[in-house]
């Protein structure tokens, strides 16, 4: 899956939210995030799954109305600003496929390493598996910090899987203020509920 967040600073912090960006998207499940269209699953809305008002309560943020992106699939809040919140929503052809995604993604965040980044840059990154959120398959959740250039950029996401549907959904921003990993489980508890 090929994304981007949109530019969060100026210069200075250009590489640091490319970087951040990178890092916290590739979270488990980033393959099943090929939303399908050959029958399986309707795509689900994700500004449904995760409103302004809830986005702007976690990251501390006033949130209007989300933009979509990547065909729908991709709902961002706060876009253009050094606070983004972003959902993503897709489906996989079937459950077992959803699975294999999620194997094959959380192998590849297992592998990140900060020894591809400049002199000057720290960063880290964190994801652990979630065991207990009633109804979800598979659970995981990401911190993620980066300090360098006179910024700081910090991060929280949070991955699930249902059946065949992924959703993850993550807050970057400049600055200390990312949600808690557990605030980002209990609006994942929301989102379970508002899944078909």
């Amino acid at each position: 899956m090929t994304s981007t967040y949109p530019r969060l600073h100026s210069t200075g912090a250009l590489f640091a939210s490319g970087l951040a960006a990178a890092l916290l998207l590739l979270g488990p499940g980033a393959a099943a995030a090929q939303t399908d269209t050959s029958g399986g699953p309707a795509p689900v809305d994700p500004c449904q799954l995760v409103t302004a008002s809830e986005a702007s309560a976690l990251a501390g943020a006033n949130f209007d109305t989300g933009t979509y992106s990547d065909n729908g699939s991709t709902c961002i809040y706060g876009a253009q600003t050094v606070n983004v919140f972003m959902i993503t929503a897709a489906q996989a052809t079937d459950a077992d496929t959803a699975q294999a995604d999620w194997a094959q993604d959380e192998a590849k965040v297992q592998s990140v390493s900060g020894s591809s980044v400049p002199a000057g840059i720290t960063v880290n990154f964190n994801v652990n598996d979630v065991n207990d959120l009633a109804g979800a398959d598979r659970a995981a959740t990401g911190q993620m910090s980066l300090a360098g250039q006179g910024h700081a950029i910090s991060g929280s996401a949070f991955y699930l899987l249902k059946g065949a549907t992924f959703v993850g959904f993550s807050d970057l921003q400049v600055g200390t203020g990312a949600p808690s990993s557990d605030a980002m489980e209990s609006q994942a508890a929301t989102v379970l509920s508002r899944l078909p």
